[in-house]
């Protein structure tokens, strides 16, 4: 019975057993809201003068990103280990 203690592999064989690919994950969110509202109501005398106003205002302002790269730097870390 003959056994191999060592065996020749590639250089691509190597890169994953070692773990030659870099994972780049990025995610970002934001959210953002605004709301205003105004109501407002003026009475007077028997049967005279009246004032009514309403405001309302609102803004939502919301992103998302998301970026994922497989090897993002395309092996030029690789060269720096030898």
């Amino acid at each position: 019975m003959s056994n191999e203690l060592f065996t020749e592999v590639c250089e691509e064989q190597q890169q994953m057993v070692v773990g030659g690919t870099s994972i780049y994950d990025y995610i970002n969110t934001n959210y953002y809201q605004e709301l205003t509202a105004f109501n407002f109501t003026v009475a007077s005398g028997p049967n005279g003068s009246y004032v009514t106003q309403q405001f309302a205002n609102q803004t939502i302002d919301t992103s998302a990103y998301k970026n994922f790269l497989l090897n993002p730097y395309g092996g030029y870390y690789d060269d720096l280990d030898s």
